[in-house]
C-alpha cells in the first residue's frame, strides 16, 4: 500500500481533520483551565486565537508547498515536451538546409527525376522548405 503524498486530496483532508482536532482539544483544555478565572470569556478566545493562527499557518504551509511542488512538476514536464519539439524542429530544419545544399551542388538536381509534385518540381519544393527553415532557424 502506497502512502499518500502531501499533494494528494486524501492527505489534505487528513491535515484539515488534524487541524480541527487540535483546535477542539485546545478549546477543551482552555475551558477547563480558565473556567475559574475572573473573565474566561476574554481568556479563552485569546488562547484559541493564537492556537488557531498557528495551526492554520502550518496547515497552509504544508498544503501550499505540496500544491506548488505539483505545479512545478507539471511545468517542468511541459518545458521538457517543448524542448523535444524544438529539437525536432531544428533537426528538420537542418535536414532541409542540407537537402538544399545538395541541390545547389553540381549534379544535385537528382530530385527532378521524381517528377513534378503538385505542379512544382521536387527541387523547387525542397528549396521552398529550405528557405522556410533558414528563416525560422537562421
Amino acid at each position: 500500500m502506497t502512502r499518500p503524498t502531501v499533494s494528494g486530496y486524501g492527505s489534505r483532508f487528513c491535515i484539515a481533520v488534524i487541524g480541527i482536532a487540535v483546535v477542539m482539544i485546545a478549546f477543551l483544555v482552555s475551558v477547563l483551565t480558565f473556567k475559574d478565572a475572573k473573565q474566561p470569556g476574554e481568556l479563552i478566545p485569546a488562547v484559541l486565537g493564537a492556537i488557531t493562527a498557528a495551526v492554520g499557518t502550518l496547515a497552509g504551509l504544508i498544503v501550499g508547498h505540496g500544491a506548488g511542488a505539483a505545479g512545478k512538476e507539471r511545468a517542468e514536464h511541459r518545458a521538457d515536451l517543448r524542448e523535444q519539439e524544438a529539437a525536432a524542429g531544428r533537426t528538420l530544419a537542418e535536414s532541409l538546409k542540407a537537402d538544399d545544399a545538395t541541390l545547389a551542388a553540381p549534379g544535385g538536381e537528382t530530385l527532378e527525376a521524381a517528377g513534378p509534385v503538385g505542379g512544382q518540381s521536387a527541387a523547387a519544393v525542397v528549396r521552398r522548405h529550405a528557405d522556410l527553415a533558414n528563416r525560422l532557424f537562421p
